[in-house]
């Protein structure tokens, strides 16, 4: 299992799928932060993923951080 978590404003770093790249992207300030949870399966493979999306345009998708749902105490 993996928890990735960002403040307000923080930025965090994605490795693209197209190419290796390592993108960085910014959560943004308007919530309490951003966070995402993957479950890994123990054979290999995930079992679940929070925040399923490509980190660039044309991107495959990936595990990315979303923001924070408000009302959520920030960290």
């Amino acid at each position: 299992m993996q928890f990735v978590a960002t403040k307000p404003g923080g930025i965090y770093q994605v490795t693209s799928t197209q190419g290796g790249q390592t993108v960085t992207l910014t959560c943004p300030t308007t919530g309490p932060g951003c966070i995402s949870v993957v479950v890994f399966k123990s054979t290999g493979g995930v079992w679940f993923s929070s925040a399923w999306g490509p980190a660039t345009s044309g991107d495959l998708p990936q595990t990315i951080e979303k923001v924070i749902a408000s009302g959520v105490t920030t960290f």
